[in-house]
């Protein structure tokens, strides 16, 4: 971080923390220029513990926690997270919400968030400790599921699905009608994972993948092999398009994409 930066209070910091990384942006809260944007890969990380030493060692290389942000907000992926729509949400029942669909270990807490464009909460969990982490590392910041940044396209499209891919997990979400009527996360291994629970999902839905816009983001540079073959079956299948970023950075399409989570406000 340079001097030049210091006067933070004017930035926007937006962190995405996955189970292979950390990576962060900033970016003034008046503009779509970016200022500083960094990266650490952890690899196939299995430990609970090793990934909160590889969390805090990163914010602590790059200084980010440093400075007073106008805004910080992190997203976390996971799997594990639950919508519930506004009529039919009672505070006092998360649990058992959230339990109806997935199980919470004990090294795990739940969390909720209202979405106010979607009139829904998302309720979903994250170790304890990370969130401890991060909330001493930044007082005040918004946590979210990954998933959550997915929700803004509902307002631009009016009937499509989306596919935000990274190494053995993705995300998809489907909508009709400008609504949101299908979003979930998949853990898959090989290529005929990753086409049947795409095909059978928009089966599901009674959506036709031939005429069906689907849209493809994320570490596009390991989908080459899963594109062609779904697009066999999705002609109508195309990856996001992505408008040049201002700043002193020069980031390629395919890191925009595969850091989509925070360059959206930027470049969508």
């Amino acid at each position: 971080m340079t001097e030049s930066e210091k006067d933070q209070t004017l930035y926007n910091l937006s962190i995405l923390i996955r189970q292979d990384g950390f990576s962060f942006s900033i970016y003034p809260s008046n503009s779509t220029k970016i200022t500083s944007f960094g990266a650490e890969e952890f690899g196939d990380i299995q430990s609970h513990k090793v990934l909160l030493e590889m969390v805090e060692n990163a914010i602590i290389k790059h200084q980010i926690s440093a400075y007073a942000f106008h805004q910080t907000t992190i997203y976390y992926q996971t799997p594990k997270y639950v919508i519930c729509p506004d009529e039919l949400f009672v505070s006092d029942q998360i649990p058992v919400i959230f339990n109806l669909s997935h199980s919470l270990n004990e090294l795990e807490e739940i969390r909720c968030e209202y979405n106010s464009g979607l009139k829904a909460y998302m309720i979903f969990s994250m170790p304890t400790e990370l969130v401890s982490l991060l909330l001493r590392h930044f007082e005040g910041c918004a946590i979210y599921p990954t998933a959550w940044s997915h929700l803004e396209y509902l307002s631009d499209h009016d009937k499509f699905a989306l596919i935000h891919i990274t190494p053995h997990l993705f995300d998809m979400m489907v909508a009709q009608n400008g609504k949101l009527i299908h979003l979930n996360s998949y853990y898959y291994e090989v290529n005929n994972d990753f086409l049947y629970f795409t095909l059978n999902t928009l089966k599901q839905l009674g959506m036709d993948s031939k005429t069906l816009p689907v849209y493809i983001q994320g570490d596009i540079s390991r989908f080459n092999q899963k594109f062609q073959q779904l697009r066999q079956f999705a002609p109508k299948l195309t990856i996001v398009d992505t408008k040049p970023i201002q700043g002193p950075l020069e980031l390629t399409n395919q890191l925009k994409l595969k850091y989509w989570t925070l360059f959206k406000p930027l470049c969508a």
